[in-house]
């Protein structure tokens, strides 16, 4: 049992040092996307990505190094997942026909979790049968043919938003955080972003108490859990590539209602069927809330700081340790059931008062998450 334990510590120690280096290095790495722009950004990435795997691999190797190389790469990880999180959304957008932003950001999705699903699948498979050695030679693999595709030539040929030439990083950098100061719909997504973080985000970390404690399942209805999130987050994004021309912004905090009110649908619920639909709805509503969020903080500034804009976003996913950490001890104190009741709870109440918030209304109405000409022309 203190080992088990041991294992649940360490696992969640290597993800908040995934995550962490988000709130330090993305607004180096907005900055440096409205610069050189994203796709180059992006395969550059991809490089830094199979040298990191391949150091991994080496470690492997070497008996006693692979623990100490694992924690590392977690640190160097989590600071390309940044430049990856802030280029990505900006380069599905710049490349997709005018008019669908969102719904392109929402396929790219679609693919990114299908792709997560069969490659730690895969991952996981290599892992038992080969170990480690051959697992992360072939992550070193697939990380280069992505840089080499991205530095093709028909990426190049993607345009991107004009930029001043005196825009040097430092700069850009200290613009990228005032744009949080300065710009209101950017401050009010940021806020979002954050309390879904939190509130929302983080219970997949109360997950497995859940099925153990709430409602008697063991480790094939915990995968059933999952699953049912997965699920809802797929069709929230298929929802999105069907209607998300017909939204505006307002739809942004209206997702944010809908997924603490699942979540407290799924706090209260002892029945399996229940709880899986819920799970469903709050996987759909957050999936919403991600690819929202990435297209309505581009629309929301001009072409030149769309870089920034998604590090101003890439900072907000730093915050999610905070959620697991809070979360985590809430539940020690009063239950799980009740803290993920108070959590879900608070992210619907605060979703309905930012929903009839005049100012908020104001703010988002007319501000759709689709392009209608030129990649992020719209002035904040």
């Amino acid at each position: 049992m203190v080992a088990a334990s041991r294992s649940a510590v360490d696992v969640g120690l290597l993800f908040a040092l995934r995550l962490a280096p988000l709130i330090v290095v993305g607004p180096v790495a907005g900055a440096m996307a409205d610069r050189s722009g994203p796709g180059r950004l992006l395969a550059w990435t991809n490089v830094l990505s199979f040298a990191t795997y391949g150091v991994l691999a080496a470690a492997a190797v070497v008996p006693g190094m692979i623990l100490p190389a694992i924690w590392v790469s977690m640190v160097v990880l989590g600071g390309l997942d940044a430049f990856r999180l802030a280029t990505t959304g900006m380069l599905v957008t710049d490349a997709a026909p005018a008019t669908t932003g969102s719904s392109a950001i929402a396929i790219s999705q679609v693919a990114a979790r299908i792709g997560a699903g069969v490659g730690g699948l895969g991952f996981g498979l290599i892992l038992a049968w080969h170990g480690p050695i051959l697992a992360f030679a072939i992550a070193a693999a697939l990380a280069a043919i992505s840089a080499v595709l991205l530095l093709g030539p028909s990426l190049a040929a993607i345009p991107v938003a004009p930029r001043p030439p005196d825009d040097r990083l430092r700069g850009a950098i200290r613009d990228g955080l005032g744009l949080i100061a300065r710009n209101r719909r950017v401050r009010l997504l940021a806020g979002v972003a954050i309390v879904a973080e939190i509130l929302g985000f983080s219970n997949d970390g109360l997950l497995p108490v859940f099925a153990q404690q709430v409602l008697g399942l063991g480790p094939s209805g915990l995968g059933l859990l999952y699953l049912a999130v997965r699920i809802g987050s797929l069709l929230g994004l298929t929802a999105l590539v069907r209607f998300g021309g017909r939204l505006d912004g307002r739809a942004i905090v209206a997702m944010l209602a809908v997924f603490g009110l699942a979540l407290v649908g799924f706090a209260t619920s002892t029945w399996v069927a229940a709880s899986l639909t819920m799970l469903a709805i709050a996987g759909s509503a957050a999936a919403c809330i991600d690819v929202l969020e990435q297209s309505l903080m581009q629309r929301s500034v001009s072409g030149a700081e769309r870089g920034r804009a998604m590090g101003v976003w890439t900072i907000c996913l730093g915050f999610g340790p905070v959620g697991f950490i809070a979360l985590g001890f809430l539940a020690s104190v009063v239950g799980v059931a009740t803290a993920q009741l108070l959590a879900g709870g608070a992210m619907a109440l605060i979703g309905v008062g930012l929903a009839l918030w005049p100012g908020v209304s104001d703010d988002l109405r007319g501000v759709r998450p689709e392009r209608v000409a030129s990649p992020g022309l719209q002035p904040p």
